[in-house]
Parts: structure tokens; sequence; C-alpha cells
């Protein structure tokens, strides 16, 4: 919220796109959804712990519910205009991570869990759960983390290769939901009580039976991705001003891309094993190594492929990175 008035304030009597402006309105009405993806976020984890695995999951879905029949039914409610519509879908994506978030209060109660307020000045709990979290975050969203600089960086060069890179990485990021996301969900639970039951040769072979039905899955969904990149985009996308021309951009950049496939799953994997270890320093040291590797190539790919082709470049470049990634992690694992 602080960052949002900051953004206002430095905005208000500044002569600022028209889109900046439209996205300043937008962010206000779904930067409280923070507060409720963060709470969801929290009773997945408490649900997780307990063995609770399908209502957690469950409760993506009623977020993706939400924010579909905001776009269908509410959105031709909003105006005529796309502009006046697409403040449909942020109210779709405000109440979506509410509904998110009281979807799994029924399982919550049902363990015992009850509201209370606790202190977090001076808990012990509450100061080793945040030094363990800081460095956590830059180790499991090190992908998203890419993702971003990459955008930040191609931006600068031409805006429309950042739009065909991102519908490639909603495509790629389908199987790795599906797969990569579930199978690190139920392990870092597992791993953490095995850990705590000291039976290491259990952690070693459940990691290792976990990561062999990783790759299986993934390498399966890569080569499709890769072989039917174009087919795919056509169908999902091509329409309206989403023209051929589109269409092969976006399947060059997913054909970039969804090599890495394996390699972005299996980080958050590894990750995870660290986690259930209690060491959260390892792969927060590795992701900042991975930042820095990915600035370079996303630099030197941009410059070395023609135009037309450079959202390839940005694929690549997290390809790249991200195979490092797990295999500097598997060394450290070892």
């Amino acid at each position: 919220m602080l960052l949002l008035a900051l953004l206002i304030f430095l905005a208000s009597g500044v002569s600022v796109p028209r889109e900046t402006l439209l996205m300043l309105r937008l962010l206000r009405i779904m930067f409280p959804y923070m507060i409720f993806v963060c709470l969801a976020a929290v009773f997945m984890g408490m649900l997780n712990a307990r063995g609770y695995f399908f209502v957690p999951a469950m409760g993506a879905t009623v977020l993706n519910v939400v924010m579909i029949a905001s776009v269908l039914l509410v959105a031709p409610l909003m105006g005529a205009t796309l502009e006046e519509q697409i403040f449909a879908l942020a109210i779709g994506v405000l109440v979506a991570g509410i509904g998110q978030a009281i979807f799994q209060l029924p399982a919550l109660y049902k363990e015992g869990y009850r509201p209370r307020w606790v202190t977090p000045v001076g808990n012990e709990v509450v100061i080793r759960t945040v030094q363990q979290m800081i460095p956590g975050m830059l180790g499991v969203a090190a992908f998203q983390i890419n993702v971003l600089i990459t955008q930040s960086m191609a931006f600068g060069v031409d805006a429309s290769i950042v739009a065909s890179y991102n519908y490639a990485v909603r495509l790629m990021e389908f199987p790795q939901g599906v797969f990569g996301v579930s199978i690190a969900t139920y392990l870092l639970p597992t791993l953490a009580g095995l850990v705590a039951e000291k039976k290491y040769l259990e952690y070693k072979q459940l990691l290792r039976e976990g990561v062999a039905h990783l790759i299986f899955v993934n390498l399966f969904a890569s080569a499709m991705l890769v072989v039917l990149a174009e087919p795919t985009v056509r169908l999902l996308f091509e329409r309206g001003r989403f023209g051929p021309d589109s269409t092969l951009r976006v399947a060059f950049a997913l054909q970039c891309l969804a090599p890495g496939l394996v390699a972005f799953s299996a980080v958050n994997i590894f990750a995870r094993a660290f986690y259930a270890l209690s060491d959260t320093s390892t792969p927060m040291k590795i992701g900042v190594c991975s930042l820095g590797l990915n600035l370079v190539l996303t630099y030197l790919w941009l410059s070395l492929f023609p135009m037309g082709y450079k959202q390839g470049a940005m694929g690549l470049a997290n390809t790249m990175t991200s195979v490092a990634n797990a295999t500097i992690l598997v060394f450290a694992l070892n």
C-alpha cells in the first residue's frame, strides 16, 4: 500500500502516459489482493503440513473460476470500451484472492485452528521464520525474478518482444504448475517430516523418486511444447489483432523456453529439499549467482539475435540460467 501511495504521489502533477495512469488505477483496486493471497499461501502451508493437498489445490481453482467469471459476466456491465471493462478483472482478482483464502478455512477449523493474536515482538518462532523466509524467497522465486529481469531489459529494446515472451511464459507455466509445483508442494512437508525423524535414507529415496517422476513427465511436456508450439499458439491465441505473425513470434519464444521446463521445475524441488534440511541460505546464494548469469546471457543474446527473433533470446537466456541453477543445486545437495 505504501509503495502504491508513493507511485501515485510521484505521478501526481507530472505528465505521464495514459497507460501508466490506467495501471495506477488498477493497482489501487488490486493491491489488497496481496494480503489475501499471502494468507491463502500461509493456510496452504498449514494444510500441507497436516497432509491436506486437495483442498489447497482447489483453492487455486476458486481463484481461476472467479477471475474468469469476472471477465465473462461482469466486464460487459462495466462499459463499452476495453479500458472500462478491464476494471471488472481487477475487481475479480481481489474477490478471487479473498475467496481462495476463505475456501481453506473449514479444513483448518477441522484441524483445530482458531485465530488468536500472538505478539510477534520477541517471539522466537517468528524471528526464526523471518530469518529463514527472506533467503528462502530468493531461492524459490528464481524463475520469476529471472523473467522479470529479462522483461525489463527487453522492454528497452522493443515492447512487442516482451508481449510475445509473456504469452510463451504463460504456456510454459501450465505444465510447470501442474507437475513441477505439485510435486514440490507434496515433497516439502514429507521431506521435512523425514528429516525431523532423522530418516535420511528415506529422504534421499523420496527425493530421487520425485525427481525421476518430474523428469519423466516434464521431458514429454517439453518435447510437445517444442514440436507443437505453433499449432498450440494458433489454437489458443490467434484471433482479432493476434495474427499469424504474432503466432510465429510467440511460438519461437516458446520453443526457446520449453527445453528448460525440467530445469525450471527441478529448481523448485531442489530448493525445497534444502528447506526441509532447514537450509535456506544455500539456494539463496545460488539464486543470486543465477541472477547475475541471467543478466549477462540476456544482454548477450539480445545483442546477437536479429530483430523479430529477440523474444527467443529471452527464452534462451532463462533456459540456460535455470539449467545452471538446477545443476549447481544438485552438486550442493550432494
